[in-house]
C-alpha cells in the first residue's frame, strides 16, 4: 500500500496518515470534502493504525525492560485473554494513565515530534483528541449506538480500532466507556425474575464458580450511565447522564448473574440455544476458550436439561435496582452464530415451580373453600351501583377486627383473581404483596412489602381488567377495601394512606393501572361479596380526599406527677411523639390554617364559655384545659415556655410506632350525580381548594363536651371510628 521497497519505519506511517487525512480522495464529497469517509478511505485508515499498533509495539519491546512502560505493556498483558475480557479490560485501563501515554511520546521524540494521530470513529470520521471534545472507545457497538443517539457531545472511536489498536488509544489518551460506565438493571413488577434451577447446576459445574446463578425473565430494562469522571458508588452522581438502553441481547451477564430473556420464545429449542450461547460467552471470556471450542462444549452441557421456565421467584424480583460497572458486564459473543445451530432439545421439558411449599393456614381453609365457591358468582364487569336503601354506617369495630376485616377482603379478591386467570398463573408469591397474605397461606413471606402502595397485582395479559393500547397488556396494582356491612355508592368512606395515594399518582397510565376494590360483608363469609371495582389511575377526581383525623393514645401519669401544677413537655423515647402531661384533664385541642402553620402568640384573652374561633382569628393554634372546681384558666403567660404541640402530620400504621410526614385521608367516591370531587387536604404552605359539591362541612361549633360528637376544626374533620 505504501508502494515502497525499504523497511517502513513508525515515522513512515505517521506522515502516511497525515497525508491520507487530506487526501478528499478518502471522503464523500460533501461538506468541505474531508467530513465522512468512504469505504476506501475506512479501509486505508484502519490499515495504517494497525500497521503504527505493530511498529509502536516492536519500539516497547525493545525499550528497557525494568521500565514501568515495560512492564505495563508487556508483563501485565494477558495473551490469553481475549479483547472485552473482564482481564483484557483491566489490563487496557492500566494504559490510560497519563505516565503512560507520556512514556510512549518520550519513546517517539526522537521519530515523531508532537505526536497527533487522526482516530477513526464509529460514524466514519477522521477526530484528533483535544481537551475541547470528549472522545471515548468501547467494544459493544450497541452501546456505542445508545449513547450516540443521546449524546451527540461525545465521540466515540470505530470498535474495529478499539479491538486492535490499545496502545494507539493510550497514545492518544482515549478513555474506555467500559472504565466510566454503568448499567442500571431495573426489576419493575410486571417482568419479575425467575431461578433456573438446573441451568444454575450445569454453569457452575462449567464455569468452576459456585456463585453463579441463572435466572430468566420476559424482557429487561436497562439503562446506561455514564459520566466524565471515575465510576462512582452512587447512581445518582450529578453528572452522570442516563441513557435507555434499547438492544435486543437474549442474555445479559451481571457479575455473578446470568439473565435469560426467554419467556418470549414458547418452543423450548428456542430457550435452549439462548443458553448455550450464554454459556458458550462465559467460557470463551472467562476461560479463555476459542469461540468455537466454546460452543461445542455448551451445546453439549446445555443437551443434557429439560428446563427452561420456572415459576420460582429469584430474589431480584420487585426490587430496588441493581448498579453494576461496566467492567462487571459480559456482553455477548457472536450470538448470531449460536443462533444457526440445529438443536433440539425434546418435548418432556418441565417447568421448574417454587420449592417452597404453599399451603392455607388450617383455621383459614373452610373459609376459603367458601369464598372459592362465593366467587364463582362474582363478576365485576356487570356491577351495579350499590344505593341499599336501608342502609347504615358500620358499627365501631375495634383495631383487631379491623385487620381481620382487612385480611378477610385480601383473601377474598386474591381467590376472584385465581378464578380470572386459574391458580398457575395468580399465584401468592407472585400477586400478593401485602402482609395479610402470611396470614392466609402460613409461612410464605417472601416478596412481601407494606409500604409498596398496593396490597395485590396482576400483568393483565387477558386484558381482564383494562384494555390496553392495541394489543399491549397493563400492569395492575390492587388496593382492597373491606367493610363488615354493606357498602353505599355515595356514603361509604374508608382510608388512604399516603403510600396507596403516591402510588396511584405515580404510575404510568400509558401501561398501568391503579383500582380501588371494596368487598363488602367481610365478617360473613355466606354474603362476602365484590362490590365495586374501580380504576382510581383512569379518573383521580372521582374519589373524594379530606385529610381526617388524629393519632391518639392515652398517658399514662405516675403518682408523682400528680403533686405538679404546671404542664410538662417530653418527647417520647419510642416514636418521638411529643406529649404533655399535667395533673389535671385537659382537651387539646388544634385549629391548622392551610397558610399558616405558626402559632397566634397575641391571643391574649381565651373567654373559658367561647368555644367558637373569632372569625378574623384563622390562624390560631393553642391549648385549651379542662376548668376544674376551685380553680381558674391559666393565661397564656402561665403557660410553660418552650410547650410544643404535635405538629407532624399524622400517619397511617398499626400500633403506637410513628410514620412522621405521612397523611391518612379518608376517601369517599363522589356522588354520579355530582360533579367530579377533587383532592382535598390542607398542609404546611398549601392553599385550600374551594370545598366540592356534594361536600357539607359539620356547621356545629366546636363544644366543650367530653362526648364522641363530631366537630369541625378550620378544614379537619374528625369521624369518631
Amino acid at each position: 500500500m505504501l508502494d515502497c521497497q525499504c523497511q517502513v519505519t513508525i515515522k513512515d506511517i505517521y506522515q502516511t496518515i497525515r497525508l491520507v487525512k487530506n487526501d478528499t480522495q478518502n471522503f464523500h464529497p460533501i461538506g468541505n470534502g474531508l467530513t465522512r469517509l468512504n469505504e476506501t478511505g475506512m479501509e486505508t485508515m484502519i490499515t495504517l493504525l494497525q500497521y503504527f499498533e505493530d511498529l509502536l509495539l516492536k519500539c516497547i519491546e525493545s525499550s528497557e525492560a525494568d521500565s514501568n512502560l515495560y512492564r505495563t505493556v508487556i508483563k501485565l498483558k494477558n495473551q490469553d485473554a481475549p479483547p472485552g475480557s473482564p482481564e483484557d479490560l483491566k489490563w487496557r485501563f492500566a494504559l490510560t494513565s497519563k505516565e503512560i501515554s507520556s512514556g510512549m511520546k518520550t519513546l517517539l521524540r526522537n521519530s515523531i515530534r508532537n505526536v497527533s494521530l487522526p482516530l477513526v470513529t464509529n460514524g466514519h470520521r477522521l477526530i484528533t483528541k483535544r481537551s475541547t471534545n470528549i472522545v471515548y472507545a468501547c467494544f459493544e457497538i450497541k452501546i456505542i449506538n445508545n449513547l450516540s443517539r443521546k449524546f451527540e457531545k461525545r465521540h466515540f472511536i470505530s470498535p474495529v480500532i478499539t479491538r486492535t489498536c490499545p496502545l494507539t488509544l493510550a497514545l492518544s489518551h482515549i478513555d474506555y466507556v467500559e472504565q466510566h460506565g454503568k448499567i442500571r438493571w431495573d426489576h419493575p413488577n410486571n417482568t419479575m425474575e425467575n431461578n433456573l434451577t438446573k441451568l444454575t447446576e450445569i454453569f457452575r459445574e462449567v464455569i468452576e464458580d459456585s456463585q453463579l446463578n441463572v435466572i430468566s425473565t420476559r424482557f429487561t430494562k436497562i439503562s446506561l450511565l455514564l459520566s466524565n469522571g471515575t465510576v462512582e458508588e452512587t447512581s445518582n452522581s450529578s453528572d452522570e447522564d442516563d441513557c435507555r438502553m434499547e438492544s435486543n441481547y437474549a442474555f445479559w451477564i451481571f457479575d455473578k448473574t446470568v439473565l435469560i430473556c426467554t419467556d418470549y420464545f414458547k418452543d423450548n429449542s428456542a430457550k435452549a440455544i439462548v443458553a448455550i450461547s450464554a454459556l458458550a460467552t462465559l467460557l470463551h471470556k472467562c476461560r479463555y476458550k476459542s469461540f468455537d471450542e466454546a460452543k461445542m462444549i455448551a451445546q453439549q452441557k446445555i443437551s443434557n436439561c429439560d428446563a427452561f421456565a420456572s415459576t420460582h421467584l429469584s430474589s431480584f424480583s420487585s426490587t430496588a435496582p441493581s448498579i453494576y460497572a461496566l467492567l462487571a458486564v459480559i456482553f455477548p459473543v457472536d450470538h448470531e452464530s449460536v443462533e444457526s445451530i440445529v438443536f433440539s432439545i425434546g418435548d418432556n421439558c418441565i417447568t421448574e415451580e417454587d420449592p417452597q411449599e404453599i399451603h392455607i393456614a388450617p383455621e383459614r381453609s373452610l373459609e376459603d373453600e367458601i369464598y372459592q365457591e362465593r366467587v364463582k358468582q362474582q363478576d365485576h364487569r356487570n356491577l351495579d351501583r350499590k344505593i341499599p336503601k336501608d342502609w347504615t354506617d358500620p358499627s365501631i369495630v375495634d383495631g383487631e377486627q379491623h385487620i381481620r376485616i382487612g385480611q378477610k377482603a385480601e383473601h377474598f379478591f386474591f381467590d376472584y383473581l385465581q378464578k380470572e386467570y386459574g391458580k398457575k398463573d395468580v399465584t401468592p408469591v407472585r400477586n400478593w404483596r401485602s402482609s395479610a397474605r402470611a396470614k392466609v397461606y402460613s409461612g410464605c413471606t417472601r416478596n412481601i412489602n407494606d409500604s409498596a402502595g398496593y396490597d395485590l397485582e396482576l400483568y393483565d395479559t387477558k386484558q381482564v381488567f383494562v384494555k390496553g393500547y392495541e394489543s399491549r397488556a397493563k400492569m395492575c396494582y390492587f388496593e382492597v377495601k373491606g367493610t363488615n356491612g354493606a357498602f353505599h355508592e355515595d356514603k361509604t368512606r374508608f382510608h388512604i394512606s399516603q403510600n396507596e395515594l403516591d402510588k396511584c399518582k405515580s404510575i404510568a397510565v400509558e401501561r398501568e393501572a391503579y383500582f380501588l376494590i371494596i368487598i363488602e360483608h367481610c365478617l360473613n363469609p355466606a354474603m362476602i361479596a365484590l362490590a365495586k371495582v374501580f380504576n382510581w389511575s383512569s379518573n383521580f377526581d372521582s374519589v373524594s380526599l379530606v385529610n381526617s383525623s388524629y393519632k391518639c393514645r392515652f398517658i399514662t401519669v405516675s403518682p408523682s406527677a400528680t403533686n405538679q401544677n404546671n404542664i410538662e413537655s417530653n418527647v417520647d423515647e419510642d416514636g418521638g411523639w411529643e406529649t404533655v402531661r399535667s395533673r389535671h384533664r385537659r382537651d387539646s385541642r388544634q385549629s391548622i390554617d392551610s397558610n399558616n402553620d405558626n402559632f397566634s402568640q397575641d391571643r391574649d384573652n381565651y373567654d373559658q364559655g367561647q368555644r367558637n374561633f373569632t372569625n378574623g382569628r384563622n390562624n390560631y393554634r393553642g391549648t385549651h384545659e379542662t376548668q376544674q372546681s376551685g380553680q381558674s384558666w391559666r393565661s397564656t403567660q402561665q403557660r410553660q415556655q418552650g410547650y410544643t404541640q404535635n405538629s407532624q402530620p399524622r400517619g397511617r400504621g398499626r400500633g403506637s410506632f410513628d410514620n412522621t410526614g405521612r397523611h391518612d385521608y379518608r376517601g369517599q367516591f363522589n356522588n354520579q350525580n355530582q360533579s367530579n370531587g377533587a383532592y382535598r387536604s390542607q398542609q404546611n404552605g398549601q392553599s385550600s381548594r374551594p370545598t366540592q359539591q356534594g361536600y357539607t362541612q359539620n356547621p356545629q361549633s366546636r363544644g366543650r363536651g367530653r362526648g364522641r360528637g363530631d366537630f369541625n376544626n378550620a378544614g379537619r374533620n374528625y369521624y369518631p371510628y
